[in-house]
């Protein structure tokens, strides 16, 4: 069996539609091993790279752009039930 799954575009296009505008727990690893999760904000998905989206973050208030599906799908994103407001202080469009 393969460890690449590929997703068909209305996969990428619902994953878009379920996570723009929501709180997500994303767990990164550290060069340590340590795991550290940051709670982030998906504010929209950047334009041609259809798994990448803005987010940022409350305690960084930058803009980053992360592949979210790869991350989603290995299991390092987890989608929270906060909104914008509760969670990065970010008002929604």
């Amino acid at each position: 069996m393969p460890n690449k799954v590929s997703f068909p575009q209305e996969t990428k296009t619902y994953f878009a539609n379920i996570i723009i505008a929501k709180a997500v727990k994303y767990i990164f690893e550290g060069t340590n091993g340590s795991k550290d999760e940051w709670r982030e904000m998906v504010l929209e998905e950047v334009p041609i790279m259809k798994t990448w989206f803005y987010t940022t973050y409350k305690k960084d208030p930058v803009l980053y752009i992360y592949d979210l599906l790869k991350e989603y799908t290995e299991g390092n994103l987890h989608i929270t039930s906060g909104s914008m407001d509760e969670s990065s202080g970010v008002a929604p469009r």
